[in-house]
Protein backbone atom coordinates (compact mmCIF):
# COMPACT_ATOMS: atom_id res chain seq x y z
CA UNK A 1 0.00 0.00 0.00
CA UNK A 2 1.33 3.42 -0.87
CA UNK A 3 2.61 5.37 2.14
CA UNK A 4 2.96 9.14 2.27
CA UNK A 5 6.23 9.67 4.09
CA UNK A 6 5.52 13.12 5.50
CA UNK A 7 2.24 11.89 6.94
CA UNK A 8 4.17 9.31 8.95
CA UNK A 9 6.57 11.98 10.12
CA UNK A 10 3.70 14.18 11.29
CA UNK A 11 2.18 11.33 13.26
CA UNK A 12 5.45 10.84 15.12
CA UNK A 13 5.66 14.52 16.03
CA UNK A 14 1.98 14.77 16.91
CA UNK A 15 1.85 11.85 19.29
CA UNK A 16 5.06 12.64 21.13
CA UNK A 17 2.91 15.15 23.03
CA UNK A 18 -0.56 14.03 24.15
CA UNK A 19 -3.27 15.34 26.40
CA UNK A 20 -1.53 14.12 29.56
CA UNK A 21 1.57 16.16 28.85
CA UNK A 22 5.09 15.55 27.57
CA UNK A 23 7.45 17.22 25.16
CA UNK A 24 8.19 16.55 21.51
CA UNK A 25 10.70 13.76 21.05
CA UNK A 26 13.05 13.11 18.16
CA UNK A 27 11.60 11.20 15.23
CA UNK A 28 12.96 7.71 14.66
CA UNK A 29 15.24 7.23 11.69
CA UNK A 30 12.93 4.42 10.60
CA UNK A 31 10.31 6.94 9.54
CA UNK A 32 10.33 6.96 5.72
CA UNK A 33 11.38 10.17 4.06
CA UNK A 34 9.77 11.90 1.11
CA UNK A 35 12.03 11.94 -1.91
CA UNK A 36 12.42 15.08 -3.98
CA UNK A 37 10.52 13.43 -6.80
CA UNK A 38 7.56 12.39 -4.64
CA UNK A 39 7.33 15.88 -3.18
CA UNK A 40 6.76 17.23 -6.65
CA UNK A 41 4.00 14.88 -7.75
CA UNK A 42 0.47 15.91 -8.59
CA UNK A 43 -2.11 16.66 -5.93
CA UNK A 44 -2.60 13.80 -3.49
CA UNK A 45 -6.17 12.53 -3.52
CA UNK A 46 -8.19 12.19 -0.32
CA UNK A 47 -8.33 8.42 -0.92
CA UNK A 48 -4.53 8.14 -0.98
CA UNK A 49 -4.18 10.47 1.99
CA UNK A 50 -6.50 8.40 4.19
CA UNK A 51 -5.06 5.11 2.90
CA UNK A 52 -1.72 6.23 4.31
CA UNK A 53 -3.33 7.31 7.59
CA UNK A 54 -5.13 3.95 7.77
CA UNK A 55 -1.85 2.05 7.44
CA UNK A 56 -0.33 4.02 10.31
CA UNK A 57 -3.12 3.39 12.81
CA UNK A 58 -3.39 -0.29 11.87
CA UNK A 59 0.32 -0.76 12.45
CA UNK A 60 0.04 0.89 15.85
CA UNK A 61 2.73 3.39 14.98
CA UNK A 62 3.49 6.47 17.07
CA UNK A 63 1.04 5.62 19.83
CA UNK A 64 -2.03 5.33 17.59
CA UNK A 65 -3.92 2.04 17.77
CA UNK A 66 -7.03 0.98 15.83
CA UNK A 67 -8.26 -1.90 13.70
CA UNK A 68 -8.36 0.50 10.78
CA UNK A 69 -10.68 2.83 8.93
CA UNK A 70 -14.01 1.11 8.37
CA UNK A 71 -15.15 -0.01 4.93
CA UNK A 72 -18.05 2.43 5.22
CA UNK A 73 -15.69 5.34 5.80
CA UNK A 74 -13.40 4.29 2.93
CA UNK A 75 -16.36 4.10 0.56
CA UNK A 76 -17.66 7.48 1.77
CA UNK A 77 -14.28 9.11 1.09
CA UNK A 78 -14.01 7.48 -2.35
CA UNK A 79 -17.54 8.61 -3.25
CA UNK A 80 -16.96 12.18 -2.04
CA UNK A 81 -13.25 12.74 -2.63
CA UNK A 82 -13.82 16.33 -3.72
CA UNK A 83 -15.34 17.54 -0.44
CA UNK A 84 -12.29 16.28 1.47
CA UNK A 85 -10.04 18.34 -0.81
CA UNK A 86 -11.86 21.65 -1.25
CA UNK A 87 -11.52 22.76 2.41
CA UNK A 88 -14.76 24.70 2.70
CA UNK A 89 -18.12 24.28 4.46
CA UNK A 90 -20.77 22.05 2.95
CA UNK A 91 -23.42 23.61 0.77
CA UNK A 92 -26.27 22.63 -1.51
CA UNK A 93 -27.01 18.94 -1.88
CA UNK A 94 -23.92 18.05 0.20
CA UNK A 95 -25.77 19.20 3.32
CA UNK A 96 -27.73 15.98 3.05
CA UNK A 97 -24.57 14.11 4.04
CA UNK A 98 -24.78 15.49 7.60
CA UNK A 99 -26.23 13.63 10.57
CA UNK A 100 -27.57 15.86 13.33
CA UNK A 101 -26.69 15.21 16.97
CA UNK A 102 -24.25 12.40 16.23
CA UNK A 103 -23.10 10.69 19.44
CA UNK A 104 -19.51 9.52 18.94
CA UNK A 105 -19.88 7.02 21.77
CA UNK A 106 -21.88 4.92 19.30
CA UNK A 107 -18.74 4.67 17.14
CA UNK A 108 -16.73 3.45 20.16
CA UNK A 109 -19.45 0.91 20.94
CA UNK A 110 -19.83 -0.32 17.36
CA UNK A 111 -17.13 0.36 14.77
CA UNK A 112 -19.56 -0.20 11.91
CA UNK A 113 -21.35 3.02 12.81
CA UNK A 114 -18.26 4.95 11.64
CA UNK A 115 -18.27 6.39 8.16
CA UNK A 116 -21.96 6.56 7.33
CA UNK A 117 -22.37 10.33 7.65
CA UNK A 118 -20.63 13.62 8.45
CA UNK A 119 -21.18 15.63 11.64
CA UNK A 120 -20.72 19.25 12.71
CA UNK A 121 -18.96 19.97 16.01
CA UNK A 122 -17.07 22.58 18.00
CA UNK A 123 -14.21 21.99 20.40
CA UNK A 124 -10.88 23.06 21.84
CA UNK A 125 -7.66 22.20 20.03
CA UNK A 126 -5.48 20.32 22.51
CA UNK A 127 -2.70 19.60 20.02
CA UNK A 128 -2.06 20.58 16.39
CA UNK A 129 0.73 20.01 13.86
CA UNK A 130 0.93 21.25 10.26
CA UNK A 131 3.15 19.67 7.59
CA UNK A 132 3.85 19.66 3.86
CA UNK A 133 2.07 17.01 1.79
CA UNK A 134 3.57 17.89 -1.56
CA UNK A 135 5.05 20.82 -3.42
CA UNK A 136 1.96 23.00 -2.96
CA UNK A 137 -0.09 21.08 -0.40
CA UNK A 138 -0.20 20.89 3.37
CA UNK A 139 -2.07 18.79 5.88
CA UNK A 140 -2.89 19.07 9.58
CA UNK A 141 -3.19 16.51 12.37
CA UNK A 142 -4.09 16.99 15.99
CA UNK A 143 -6.27 16.31 19.00
CA UNK A 144 -9.60 17.98 19.79
CA UNK A 145 -11.77 17.89 22.91
CA UNK A 146 -15.31 18.26 21.57
CA UNK A 147 -17.70 20.50 23.48
CA UNK A 148 -21.03 18.94 22.49
CA UNK A 149 -20.21 15.27 22.93
CA UNK A 150 -21.12 13.37 26.12
CA UNK A 151 -18.38 12.21 28.47
CA UNK A 152 -16.77 9.22 26.82
CA UNK A 153 -17.04 10.49 23.26
CA UNK A 154 -15.44 13.92 23.16
CA UNK A 155 -11.78 12.97 22.59
CA UNK A 156 -10.88 12.93 18.89
CA UNK A 157 -7.67 12.51 16.90
CA UNK A 158 -8.14 14.27 13.58
CA UNK A 159 -6.51 14.29 10.17
CA UNK A 160 -7.22 17.16 7.78
CA UNK A 161 -6.04 17.60 4.19
CA UNK A 162 -5.51 21.35 4.47
CA UNK A 163 -4.40 24.04 6.91
CA UNK A 164 -6.14 25.65 9.87
CA UNK A 165 -5.69 29.16 11.27
CA UNK A 166 -5.74 27.87 14.85
CA UNK A 167 -3.30 27.06 17.64
CA UNK A 168 -3.45 24.77 20.68
CA UNK A 169 -6.01 26.18 23.11
CA UNK A 170 -8.14 27.80 20.39
CA UNK A 171 -11.80 27.00 19.84
CA UNK A 172 -12.70 25.66 16.40
CA UNK A 173 -15.76 24.54 14.48
CA UNK A 174 -15.42 21.66 12.05
CA UNK A 175 -17.19 19.12 9.89
CA UNK A 176 -15.81 15.59 9.92
CA UNK A 177 -16.34 11.94 9.13
CA UNK A 178 -15.82 9.35 11.90
CA UNK A 179 -13.21 6.92 10.55
CA UNK A 180 -12.99 4.39 13.38
CA UNK A 181 -12.51 4.13 17.12
CA UNK A 182 -9.32 3.16 18.88
CA UNK A 183 -6.82 4.27 21.46
CA UNK A 184 -3.97 6.73 21.66
CA UNK A 185 -1.05 6.48 24.07
CA UNK A 186 -0.60 9.11 26.77
CA UNK A 187 2.66 10.48 28.13
CA UNK A 188 2.14 8.65 31.44
CA UNK A 189 2.13 5.29 29.65
CA UNK A 190 -1.63 4.80 29.78
CA UNK A 191 -3.92 4.73 26.76
CA UNK A 192 -7.03 6.75 26.12
CA UNK A 193 -10.03 5.77 24.05
CA UNK A 194 -10.60 8.08 21.12
CA UNK A 195 -12.44 8.45 17.84
CA UNK A 196 -10.34 8.99 14.72
CA UNK A 197 -11.95 11.51 12.40
CA UNK A 198 -11.28 12.94 8.95
CA UNK A 199 -12.11 16.64 8.69
CA UNK A 200 -13.40 18.26 5.50
CA UNK A 201 -13.44 21.76 6.98
CA UNK A 202 -12.14 23.46 10.14
CA UNK A 203 -12.32 27.11 11.18
CA UNK A 204 -11.11 29.02 14.22
CA UNK A 205 -13.90 30.62 16.21
CA UNK A 206 -13.52 34.27 17.12
CA UNK A 207 -13.89 35.43 20.74
CA UNK A 208 -17.58 36.25 20.44
CA UNK A 209 -18.42 32.89 18.88
CA UNK A 210 -16.35 30.87 21.35
CA UNK A 211 -17.58 32.57 24.53
CA UNK A 212 -20.76 30.52 24.68
CA UNK A 213 -18.94 27.35 23.69
CA UNK A 214 -16.06 27.47 26.12
CA UNK A 215 -18.35 28.52 28.94
CA UNK A 216 -19.58 24.95 29.07
CA UNK A 217 -16.01 23.78 29.72
CA UNK A 218 -14.79 26.47 32.09
CA UNK A 219 -16.26 28.01 35.22
CA UNK A 220 -14.90 31.02 37.05
CA UNK A 221 -13.86 30.18 40.61
CA UNK A 222 -14.97 32.85 43.06
CA UNK A 223 -12.58 31.52 45.70
CA UNK A 224 -9.40 31.49 43.66
CA UNK A 225 -10.26 33.96 40.90
CA UNK A 226 -9.15 31.44 38.24
CA UNK A 227 -10.81 28.84 36.08
CA UNK A 228 -9.83 25.38 34.92
CA UNK A 229 -9.77 24.15 31.33
CA UNK A 230 -8.68 21.11 29.34
CA UNK A 231 -5.21 22.64 29.29
CA UNK A 232 -4.93 21.87 33.03
CA UNK A 233 -5.37 18.12 32.51
CA UNK A 234 -1.67 17.43 31.73
CA UNK A 235 -0.63 19.26 34.90
CA UNK A 236 -3.03 17.20 37.02
CA UNK A 237 -1.88 13.93 35.42
CA UNK A 238 1.74 14.76 36.23
CA UNK A 239 1.11 15.98 39.78
CA UNK A 240 1.83 13.90 42.91
CA UNK A 241 -0.61 13.47 45.77
CA UNK A 242 0.74 15.52 48.71
CA UNK A 243 -0.31 12.77 51.15
CA UNK A 244 1.51 9.95 49.36
CA UNK A 245 3.61 7.64 51.49
CA UNK A 246 4.73 5.67 48.45
CA UNK A 247 7.02 8.19 46.79
CA UNK A 248 6.55 10.41 43.73
CA UNK A 249 3.78 8.48 41.95
CA UNK A 250 1.70 10.79 39.75
CA UNK A 251 -2.07 10.90 39.66
CA UNK A 252 -1.95 9.83 36.02
CA UNK A 253 0.16 6.76 36.83
CA UNK A 254 -1.97 5.66 39.78
CA UNK A 255 -5.34 6.14 38.08
CA UNK A 256 -4.12 4.60 34.82
CA UNK A 257 -2.89 1.47 36.62
CA UNK A 258 -6.11 1.08 38.61
CA UNK A 259 -8.24 1.47 35.49
CA UNK A 260 -6.11 -0.53 33.05
CA UNK A 261 -9.09 -2.82 32.43
CA UNK A 262 -11.52 0.08 31.98
CA UNK A 263 -10.47 1.57 28.61
CA UNK A 264 -13.40 3.96 28.51
CA UNK A 265 -12.21 6.16 31.38
CA UNK A 266 -10.99 9.70 30.76
CA UNK A 267 -10.04 12.98 32.39
CA UNK A 268 -12.36 15.91 31.81
CA UNK A 269 -13.33 19.39 32.98
CA UNK A 270 -16.18 19.61 35.51
CA UNK A 271 -17.47 23.13 34.92
CA UNK A 272 -19.94 22.96 37.83
CA UNK A 273 -17.16 22.37 40.37
CA UNK A 274 -14.36 24.18 38.51
CA UNK A 275 -12.31 20.99 38.77
CA UNK A 276 -10.53 18.36 36.71
CA UNK A 277 -12.33 15.04 37.15
CA UNK A 278 -11.85 11.37 36.35
CA UNK A 279 -14.19 8.47 36.97
CA UNK A 280 -14.25 4.77 36.25
CA UNK A 281 -14.71 1.30 37.70
CA UNK A 282 -12.49 -1.50 38.93
CA UNK A 283 -12.97 -5.02 40.28
CA UNK A 284 -12.30 -6.01 43.88
CA UNK A 285 -12.65 -9.27 45.82
CA UNK A 286 -13.58 -10.13 49.38
CA UNK A 287 -11.76 -13.09 50.91
CA UNK A 288 -13.19 -15.69 53.30
CA UNK A 289 -10.71 -18.17 54.79
CA UNK A 290 -8.24 -17.24 52.05
CA UNK A 291 -10.72 -17.94 49.25
CA UNK A 292 -11.90 -15.10 47.00
CA UNK A 293 -15.64 -14.49 46.86
CA UNK A 294 -17.45 -13.30 43.75
CA UNK A 295 -15.86 -10.20 42.16
CA UNK A 296 -17.44 -6.85 42.91
CA UNK A 297 -17.40 -3.91 40.50
CA UNK A 298 -16.65 -0.65 42.32
CA UNK A 299 -17.26 2.78 40.80
CA UNK A 300 -15.45 5.92 41.86
CA UNK A 301 -15.18 9.62 41.01
CA UNK A 302 -12.23 11.91 41.73
CA UNK A 303 -12.33 15.72 41.47
CA UNK A 304 -9.07 17.69 41.55
CA UNK A 305 -8.83 21.33 42.63
CA UNK A 306 -5.89 23.54 43.55
CA UNK A 307 -5.28 24.36 47.20
CA UNK A 308 -3.72 27.53 48.57
CA UNK A 309 -0.23 26.14 47.94
CA UNK A 310 -0.93 25.59 44.27
CA UNK A 311 -1.15 21.78 44.68
CA UNK A 312 -3.79 19.69 42.94
CA UNK A 313 -5.68 17.79 45.65
CA UNK A 314 -8.36 15.13 45.15
CA UNK A 315 -11.86 14.69 46.49
CA UNK A 316 -13.30 11.17 46.31
CA UNK A 317 -16.74 9.63 46.08
CA UNK A 318 -17.34 5.98 45.36
CA UNK A 319 -18.55 2.54 46.35
CA UNK A 320 -15.67 1.10 48.37
CA UNK A 321 -14.01 3.66 50.64
CA UNK A 322 -15.38 6.05 53.24
CA UNK A 323 -12.86 8.86 52.74
CA UNK A 324 -10.56 10.42 50.16
CA UNK A 325 -7.42 9.56 52.13
CA UNK A 326 -8.43 5.90 52.45
CA UNK A 327 -9.10 5.56 48.73
CA UNK A 328 -5.89 7.34 47.72
CA UNK A 329 -3.79 5.18 50.07
CA UNK A 330 -5.37 2.04 48.62
CA UNK A 331 -4.92 3.18 45.02
CA UNK A 332 -1.31 4.28 45.56
CA UNK A 333 -0.53 1.09 47.49
CA UNK A 334 -1.97 -0.99 44.64
CA UNK A 335 0.25 0.81 42.15
CA UNK A 336 3.33 0.51 44.37
CA UNK A 337 2.90 -3.23 44.94
CA UNK A 338 2.44 -3.87 41.23
CA UNK A 339 5.39 -1.74 40.09
CA UNK A 340 8.08 -1.98 42.77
Amino acid sequence: MKRIGCLCLAAAVLLSVTACGGSASSVSSSVPEVSSSSAETAEVSAVDFYDAFDEIIQDGEYGMHAKGITDNAKKFIADHDEIFSQNKPLSGDDLGLLQENMDLRSVIKNQEKAGNALFNETGMVAMIQEHSLGEDEEFTMGIIDCYNQPVGGQYCVFAYKGTVDALAGDDVSFTALPLCAGEVEQADGSTRTCVYIGCINMEKLDAAESNGTSASMENQSTASGSSVSVMDIPEVCQSVWPGSSYGPITYGEAVGYLLENDPGYEWYVNADNNSIDVEGSYITFNYTMGIADEPTICNFHLSFTKNGNGEWVPSYSGDECDSTDTFMECMYGYYYQGNQ
